[in-house]
């Protein structure tokens, strides 16, 4: 009797093991497709980004968008942080749902795309421009943002550059905090709610209250009138937690990172 109960467990853990490593063989070839794609988008992007072409208007679209465009009007921008593997096209729906789920190319996908909040004007701009991605196992999307938690990383990566249709941008980041979301509690910072300020002292609210949450002081501080960008991911030391990482556009002329 207890032969065949061993060998029943056998074919029990034998089928878990098939499962589990058929499973494991599906994520990782998803990844990889994944991988592939943002890969050969991120090469069509530099490669058309480099080639010398002017524009006859600051309200023409920049020549490296054109293509881009004819794959999926919803573009809105692109985002990259140097020596990080962030390097993608920002997109942007009508809703925060659909690029939960989908890529660039509008297939279903786990690892979705880095969207733009629906609220946001990314081209007049808003206030504060607020991009969406997943924080993957795998590492991609939105992942590297959880390595902002130690200042030293943030020393090496402290510029984000990202640009919409029309114009490139830099931003300098000010602010990095947790947090968690949708708690329904009084003391709930809702960043996720704040597009465009109704007048300065919302702004500076805003402003004092990533800066009062920072893990870390950067020495960056924004004013009204000041652009915004905020980059936020699943963080999981948290109930429904978030990371955040606010940082302010680097105007014309000023040098980064200057000490203020």
């Amino acid at each position: 009797m207890s032969t065949i109960l061993n060998r029943i467990l056998i074919i029990v853990f034998a089928i878990i093991f098939l499962i589990s490593g058929g499973l494991i063989l599906r994520y990782f070839l998803a990844s990889r497709q994944v991988e592939q794609q943002y890969d050969r988008l991120a090469q069509q992007f530099h490669q058309a980004e480099k080639k010398e072409k002017s524009r006859t208007s600051e309200d023409e679209i920049l020549p490296q968008y054109k293509e881009l465009l004819t794959q999926n009007s919803d573009l809105v921008g692109w985002i990259s942080i140097e020596g990080t593997g962030i390097d993608y096209p920002v997109v942007q729906a009508k809703d925060n749902e659909k690029y939960l789920h989908h890529a660039f190319d509008r297939s279903e996908s786990a690892h979705g795309c880095i969207f733009a909040d629906a609220s946001c004007d990314v081209t007049k701009p808003s206030d504060n421009i607020i991009l969406y991605g997943h924080h993957m196992k795998d590492g991609s999307m939105f992942a590297i943002l959880d390595q902002y938690k130690k200042e030293s990383f943030w020393q090496e990566h402290p510029v984000i550059r990202f640009d919409s249709l029309y114009r490139q941008g830099q931003y300098e980041v000010m602010a990095v905090f947790t947090e968690s979301v949708n708690t329904g509690g009084s003391g709930e910072f809702r960043y996720y709610d704040f597009t465009d300020a109704e007048n300065e002292k919302e702004f500076q609210d805003f402003v004092h209250g990533c800066i009062e949450r920072s893990i870390y002081t950067t020495g960056v501080w924004a004013e009204p009138g000041d652009e915004l960008l905020t980059l936020s991911t699943c963080e999981y030391t948290k109930s429904n937690g978030r990371m955040v990482v606010v940082a302010r556009r680097i105007l014309e002329g000023e040098t980064e990172l200057e000490d203020r």
